[in-house]
Formats: C-alpha cells, structure tokens, sequence
C-alpha cells in the first residue's frame, strides 16, 4: 500500500511539473518564481517574458525566439518619446533664460544652479556611457540620474507656476471664476517665491530620482537616464557655445577660441551620449532569466538577442544567432 502510494504521488508530481508549451506564443506571460523544471519550451515565442528566480533545471528552451516582444518596443518607444519632451522644455527654458546672464549674478541664482547642474550631468553621463560595463559606469550613470532629475525639478518649480497662471488668466480673458480664485492665489504664491520653489522642486526631483535609482538594472532606468542626461550633455553644450559665440562678436578671440574649445568638448561630450541611448535601446532587456535555475536547461539554436541571464544558476551562453 505504501509503495502505491508513492508511486501514485511520483506521478502527480511529474504531471504538475513537466508541462508543455511547445510552439506556443507565450508573448508578455511571467513565470517569475515558478516551479517549471523539465518544461518543454521548444519553439515557442518567450518574448517579454520573466523567468526571473523560476526553477527550470532540465527545461528544453531548444529553438524558441526571445527578446523584446511588440508591446515593449511601444513602451520604450513612448518613454523615451516623453523624456524627451518634458526634459527638453524644461532644460530648453532655462538655457534660453539664461543666455547672455552672469552666473555669479545673485538676482539670478538659477544661472549658476545651471550651469554647475548641467556641466556636471555632462560629465556624469560622459563617464558612464565610457565605462558602461564597470562599476564607475553605473555609479556614474546614477549620478547623472539624480541630477537630472535636479534640473527638471529646478526648472518645473522656477517656470511652471508661471506659465500655469498666464495660461489661467488667458483662459479667461483676465476675468478668474470665484471657483478657480484659490489656484490663482496659490499660483501667485508660487510666482512670487519661484527662487524657494525652485529650489524645493530641485530637492523633490533629486530624491525622487535618488529613489528610482534602485532600479538601476533595469532597461527602462537605463534608457531614461542616458536621454535625459544627454539632452542635459546638448544643453551645456549650447551654453557654452553661445559664450563663445558672445566673446567672438566683440572680437575677443581668446576667449573666443578658449570657450569654442570647450563647446568643442561638451559636443563629443554629447555624441558619446547618444551613442550610449543607443546601446541601451539596442540592448535592453525583453526576456528575463535573472537569477533562474538553469541547471541541465537545454538553450539549442535558441534566440537569444535582448535576454537577461544575470545571477542564473548552471547556464553557458550558446551561440547566439
């Protein structure tokens, strides 16, 4: 009786385990800490799928196609769209209101909370995108993550007031309903103390950023990083070009070709970080094998562009194709 009883329940635990999804279009499903061992995943579509921390030793992973599925392309697609226009108003109004203004003027303190935030955001992502596969890199790239997300802060909490007033009082040609009276005042509020404000936006978006940062792994932080701190990189670069630009006008060449040198640098500052947008995009992350038990796992003539096998146990990269 006890032999049949063991051999009943070596049955049910095989019937559990060894399932099937030969062929099969497993697009965007996660499997993550799962117990799939003995699976047969052959030739099936794991695009978008989490294997992360999933138990597959002995799993037949044998031709399927993983990577990015359609889904995430649009996602990372309207990311990075999005970066690219909230970062880009925001870093183009303070470089433009900024243009032709002494950065140690004290009437002006955003001037010089840009340039130290911009340069160094440069510098940052400059450095990460050069030691992207070490340590340094994405300490760096986390850094230019944090003063990124300074900058935005800084120029949301400086401009934004403001424009949402104007627009207020043009919405209603001057005359505010009594109902919207208390978001004028506090927009007023806002406009008159822009500089505090500014300065706590600063604050809320390096902490917000300092938060997201341990996400750094993750494709979507990298690529949103490396956009935002290269437009950050093309802002300094202006900055710098303009300065040049304003001592050539009056003929002084020296200071002249002094800034043109570095406006120089700052541009291969910034090519280097589109570079690295693309290396991002190019590699990231569609299909997740992060710390999965591959033990015997069978990956023959697999797929395997965009797959992330970081801390997996008992895997030998094949070939790819």
């Amino acid at each position: 009786l006890r032999t049949s009883l063991f051999i009943i329940q070596t049955r049910t635990f095989l019937f559990v385990t060894m399932q099937h999804y030969t062929g099969l279009n497993l697009q965007n499903r996660s499997f993550k800490r799962r117990n799939l061992a003995l699976t047969d995943f052959s030739g099936a579509d794991i695009r978008g799928c989490d294997f992360s921390r999933a138990q597959l030793s002995g799993a037949d992973f044998s031709n399927v196609r993983a990577g990015l599925s359609s889904r995430q392309k649009i996602v990372f697609g309207f990311i990075v769209t999005s970066v690219v226009l909230i970062v880009s108003d925001t870093i183009s109004r303070l470089v433009f209101g900024t243009v032709g203004e002494p950065p140690l003027n004290l009437n002006t303190p955003h001037v010089l909370v840009l340039y130290v935030l911009l340069n160094l955001t440069a510098i940052a992502a400059a450095i990460s995108a050069f030691f992207h596969s070490v340590r340094l890199g994405t300490v760096m790239l986390v850094l230019a993550g944090i003063l990124s997300g300074a900058i935005v802060g800084f120029a949301a909490g400086y401009f934004y007031p403001i424009l949402a007033l104007h627009w207020l009082e043009v919405a209603h040609n001057q005359h505010i309903p009594s109902s919207l009276v208390p978001l004028s005042e506090a927009l007023g509020f806002l406009k008159t103390h822009q500089t505090r404000v500014a300065g706590y936006g600063a604050i809320a978006g390096g902490a917000l950023s300092i938060l997201l940062s341990r996400f750094h792994e993750r494709s979507t932080y990298k690529i949103v990083v490396s956009v935002a701190s290269c437009i950050a990189c093309y802002g300094a670069t202006f900055l710098w070009g303009s300065i040049a630009g304003t001592y050539f006008s009056v003929t002084n060449f020296s200071y002249s070709a002094i800034f043109g040198l570095i406006t120089l640098i700052f541009l291969g500052l910034t090519t280097l970080c589109f570079f690295r947008i693309g290396y991002e995009l190019k590699n990231a992350i569609g299909t997740s094998f992060y710390k999965a038990d591959l033990t015997h796992a069978k990956f023959k003539f697999a797929d395997l562009r965009n797959t992330d096998f970081s801390k997996s146990i008992g895997y030998f990269p094949p070939n790819l194709k």
